[in-house]
Formats: C-alpha cells, sequence, structure tokens
C-alpha cells in the first residue's frame, strides 16, 4: 500500500493529465449518446416516442423486420383489398381489424363487404366501419365466402348457398348453380411495395430504438460491452481529475 503511494507521487502530474485528457476525449461520443438519449428516454410522452414508428427501411433491416412474403388481394372496382399476414388494407389504408383468414369480398351499393373469420365486415368505400355481423346476426355458420346475385348478397358455405334480405338479418336457402365469388389476383407492383412498407413501419417504435442506443443493444453484444466501458471511463474521469485537483493543491 506504501509502495502505491509513493509511485503515485513519483509520477509526474502531467501523466495524470494527458491520460485524463485521451480517456475524456474517447468517452465524449458515448457521453454525449447517453446524455441525449436519457433526456429523450425522460420525456418520452411528451416527444411521442412510444407512439411514433420507424420507416427507414434501413434501420427496419437492421432489426430483422420484415414483411410476410404471401398477400391476398381482392380488385373490386377501382379499389384494392388486401390482406399481408393478420393485416387488412384498403388500397394503402390499414384497416382497423385483424384476420387470419380472409374468405372474400363482394360489393354492395355505397357497401363493401369482407368475408373475415367466418364473420362479415361492413365497411364504406372509404374504409370506415359500419358493422360486424356474426352467427348472432343471422349470418349462417361455417361461412366459406360470399358473393352478390342480382344485387343481394350471398353467403356460401358447406351446406349450400343462403341469400341475405336488404338489411342482412335474414337469410334463406337459396338454390342456384354456385355463383362463381371474386377471386384473389396479384396486385400492382407498386401497391405490393406500399404494402409492404406499412406493414413494415408499423412494428418498431421509436421509443426501442432510443432506448437501444441508450443501453448499446442497438449495437448487440458490441454495444452493451462499450456502454460498460464507457461507464469504467467516466469512473477513471472522476478519480483522476479529484487526483489532479488533489495534487495541485498540494503543491500550492
Amino acid at each position: 500500500m506504501i509502495g502505491r503511494l509513493n509511485l503515485l507521487h513519483i509520477l509526474p502530474l502531467r501523466s495524470y493529465y494527458l491520460w485524463h485528457r485521451r480517456i475524456g476525449l474517447v468517452t465524449a461520443l458515448l457521453v454525449i449518446l447517453l446524455a441525449v438519449t436519457g433526456i429523450a428516454l425522460n420525456h418520452t410522452q411528451g416527444l411521442g416516442l412510444d407512439k411514433r414508428f420507424v420507416q427507414s427501411g434501413w434501420l427496419l433491416d437492421w432489426y430483422g423486420i420484415q414483411a410476410p412474403e404471401a398477400m391476398q388481394s381482392y380488385r373490386v372496382d377501382d379499389h384494392w383489398i388486401s390482406r399481408l399476414g393478420e393485416r387488412l388494407y384498403l388500397d394503402q389504408q390499414e384497416l382497423p381489424l385483424h384476420s387470419q383468414h380472409l374468405q372474400g369480398v363482394a360489393k354492395l351499393p355505397d357497401m363493401l363487404v369482407l368475408a373475415v373469420d367466418g364473420e362479415l365486415v361492413l365497411l364504406t368505400e372509404d374504409g370506415q366501419l359500419i358493422e360486424r355481423l356474426g352467427a348472432v346476426n343471422g349470418v349462417p355458420p361455417g361461412l366459406q365466402g360470399i358473393a352478390v346475385h342480382e344485387g343481394r348478397l350471398l353467403a356460401l358455405t358447406a351446406e349450400g348457398s343462403f341469400v341475405a334480405d336488404e338489411t342482412l338479418s335474414n337469410w334463406q336457402p337459396v338454390t342456384l348453380t354456385r355463383p362463381t365469388p371474386l377471386a384473389p389476383v396479384s396486385p400492382p407492383a407498386e401497391l405490393r411495395e406500399a404494402l409492404a412498407r406499412l406493414y413494415r413501419g408499423h412494428d418498431l417504435h421509436l421509443e426501442r430504438v432510443v432506448l437501444d442506443l441508450h443501453s448499446g443493444r442497438f449495437w448487440g453484444d458490441w454495444g452493451v460491452w462499450a456502454m460498460d466501458l464507457a461507464a469504467l471511463f467516466m469512473l477513471f474521469l472522476a478519480i483522476s481529475g479529484s487526483w489532479i485537483w488533489w495534487r495541485r493543491h498540494c503543491r500550492r
């Protein structure tokens, strides 16, 4: 212990100052990053970090966020109804519902009808939800698809076809040559790319990116070790700065 103290007195003050300055320069960028991200995290709600999504393609690639390759789309007049993963879209607008199975799409006057997981979803032509109809509303069980015949909506089931009245509340079996529902078709490349961007852009909050930058996890294990090293460097700076001050004080 005495030998260490003697060594500290033997080493010139300039040596402490040089090491203090060098490590301070190395640590400065990490300290700035910690300070900026820390302030941002303290004001997450005010900055809306938990509500804002990352749209940058390279950043989404960095996190490995990809859109499903399979896309199911229907062309209805001038509109496209698409399912990507569990999300449904009207053209490039995400609809306020999710679905494991999109079983069909039909067009009624001033209304779009989607067969979704055995239910009927009624939408305005601009994508506003009107109503959801299920078995409790009289929709025939075992719904496999929908079609339109002479302006009336048909429910296609394993037990046959059922026709609805104008209010879609009463369904009656009907004997018809099985009508041909709208079939899925391949969407334009521009729409496919736009929906893939929309899908990816709703999986990564800005808050997570800032938090990962603050902790170093943005760069994986190496980033975590770098932040740990920065903490040790800051500890060294505090000790060495105090020691430099004490030596100068003693000299005076």
